[in-house]
């Protein structure tokens, strides 16, 4: 334990190619607590400032910022891995105060349980996707398809 807390060595990773803007946030969720909680990364894919997200947020709070065409999905999907204690993959909207248009992320989440089979927290990762015009390219001989990008902001 002492060597996390210490650190394996004095070393900085380095950042290869891409900057923190275009890196996915991670989050852990307590789900008896309702308290959601996220790393710099999350917090700036949120627009919220870095203490907040390092305070916790409740799952309301969350839920507030995304589309209301996109709540009932997600939902759904989170409420699937709290029963089976799985995975799940999600894109949806956010909306944020002054941006006139939402922006799509991707969250990538497992739920866990403890002994008795209560869920108790899901951890993950999310990134934010960039809401473009569709780029059409051919796939497969004559269909088109569209394609979505990484925001680069």
């Amino acid at each position: 334990m002492d060597m996390f807390l210490k650190g394996g060595n004095d070393a900085v990773p380095e950042r290869h190619g891409n900057d923190a803007a275009t890196e996915p946030g991670s989050f852990t969720w307590d789900i008896v607590l309702d308290r959601l909680w996220g790393d710099a990364n999350l917090a700036r894919i949120l627009k919220l400032p870095a203490a907040v997200m390092n305070e916790g947020i409740s799952i309301l709070e969350y839920l507030n910022l995304v589309h209301p065409e996109d709540r009932a999905n997600l939902a759904e999907k989170v409420h699937k891995s709290i029963l089976s204690a799985s995975s799940w993959c999600e894109s949806h909207r956010l909306l944020r105060g002054n941006d006139s248009e939402p922006f799509r992320v991707t969250v990538y989440g497992h739920c866990y349980r403890v002994q008795d089979g209560l869920p108790t927290l899901c951890s993950g990762t999310m990134e934010r996707m960039r809401i473009s015009e569709p780029r059409l390219t051919v796939a497969n001989g004559n269909h088109l398809a569209s394609h979505s990008h990484h925001d680069e902001s």
